[in-house]
């Protein structure tokens, strides 16, 4: 293996680890930091963000989606998942395939 498949490489077992100490804390700015830094990091090394973990955050102000503070909504006739999240307002669409 190369370099940069070898970096390519800890940076997915970066954001999967990252991603697994937000779900796991119970602060808010913790899990705040950790998803900030799990962005920075695919950013960085140009690797997407699978999609399980990419549709469990708000991505404008990169917290959880929780389930007392966020709402969600199903939209069944156009196909997509409605989240608000409970933090900064803002709506995402979650397409799913019906």
């Amino acid at each position: 293996m190369g370099k940069k498949e070898d970096i390519g490489r800890i940076a997915e077992q970066r954001i999967v680890a990252l991603y697994g100490q937000a779900k796991k804390t119970t602060d808010g700015e913790l899990s705040h930091a950790y998803i900030s830094l799990l962005r920075n990091i695919s950013k960085h090394n140009r690797k997407r963000i699978p999609p399980q973990i990419k549709n469990a955050f708000c991505k404008s102000c990169d917290r959880m989606f929780s389930k007392s503070g966020s709402s969600t909504r199903l939209s069944s006739s156009r196909g997509y998942l409605s989240v608000k999240c409970g933090y900064c307002g803002k709506e995402r669409h979650i397409f799913y395939k019906g």
